[in-house]
């Protein structure tokens, strides 16, 4: 009995070992070299940044068993602050039914204003149930990049947006070095937050082969003092931190989503709307999607606010895999 009992714990701490050996995708921490690909023809001057001649280390460490590896590299455009300079991804690695890594494409994922990206999380988590690698990227302020200025993540990452924005398009360039990843489907998708840095990131010189925007608009300014709870909350916020709106205008409007909107194929563009959304002001949302010229094919609504919109992700993720399965057969 006792023999049999043992032989049983054996076979369980087994299996258990089974389950986690794939999840941490990197066993042990590794460095790959990758290369800007960014287009100096294309990005405006003020977004980009001189590519390294030499490439730039991207490192694969070992992941917690809720992502299965953290992916890390150097920001292109650093601030001088240390934990804002180095950019981390959450890699949720797609995997078969024995629980190995499989060849797939890529998501990068721009989470929201929430400090703990928990929307971000659940796309992640789903899109690598589904078959597709997700990346979740860390914007200034969030997660590992916390600075020591006091501030909110959200103020951190919209007053350090032109990093954020560097940080996103770079990222494309770290995953393509990664194993597992089918490098001609590397698509980009933001909410709220990330809706913002995800079309601009994606404007600068059409890197993604796909682009998911849900839940935002243009207009970053206007969505600060014309929209209602956490878009209000975050202009307070702002001008308790010492600026006022026309200095917030002046630092926003570079990285604008309608300053490279009408660059984004429509074709390949996707917006998720909320009918309702107290947020973004309706007339936001309208900009972005004119200034893309999508149809209602590529604007998608939902009959929601900005927070119950939580309840249509499943939809919204069921739709993004459908748009990235048709591209990889095209």
């Amino acid at each position: 009995m006792r023999a049999a009992m043992t032989t049983r714990k054996h076979q369980l701490s087994i299996g258990v070992l089974l389950v986690l050996m794939p999840v941490l995708a990197c066993a042990q921490s590794k460095t790959f070299t990758a290369t800007d690909t960014l287009d100096l023809d294309l990005a405006p001057r003020d977004l980009a940044w001189e590519p390294a001649p030499e490439g730039f280390a991207v490192v694969c460490s070992p992941g917690n068993g809720v992502y299965s590896a953290v992916v890390q590299f150097d920001s292109p455009r650093p601030s001088g602050v240390a934990t804002l300079d180095r950019v981390t991804m959450w890699w949720y690695a797609a995997r078969d039914e024995q629980g190995q890594p499989i060849d797939g494409p890529a998501v990068l994922v721009v989470h929201t204003l929430h400090p703990d990206m928990p929307f971000a999380q659940q796309i992640a988590a789903t899109l690598a149930s589904k078959g597709i690698h997700a990346f979740l990227i860390h914007l200034p302020g969030y997660g590992d990049r916390v600075d020591e200025s006091g501030l909110d993540p959200g103020s951190t990452a919209l007053l350090h947006a032109e990093q954020g924005i560097a940080d996103v398009r770079r990222a494309r360039d770290a995953i393509v070095v990664l194993p597992h990843i089918e490098t001609a489907t590397i698509v980009i998708q933001g909410t709220s937050l990330g809706g913002f840095v995800a079309a601009t990131a994606a404007g600068m010189d059409g890197a993604f082969e796909l682009v998911f925007l849900a839940f935002c608009g243009g207009d970053v300014m206007t969505v600060l003092t014309e929209g209602k709870f956490d878009a209000e909350w975050q202009h307070q916020r702002l001008l308790r931190a010492g600026y006022d709106d026309q200095q917030m205008r002046e630092k926003l409007s570079p990285v604008d989503p309608l300053r490279l909107a009408d660059r984004l194929d429509p074709e390949r563009t996707y917006l998720y709307s909320a009918k309702a959304d107290q947020v973004i002001p309706a007339g936001c949302t309208a900009a972005l999607s004119d200034a893309i010229g999508l149809d209602q094919e590529h604007h998608l609504w939902y009959d929601c606010d900005h927070y119950t919109a939580a309840l249509f992700l499943p939809a919204v993720i069921e739709h993004v895999c459908q748009q990235i399965r048709i591209t990889q057969f095209e």
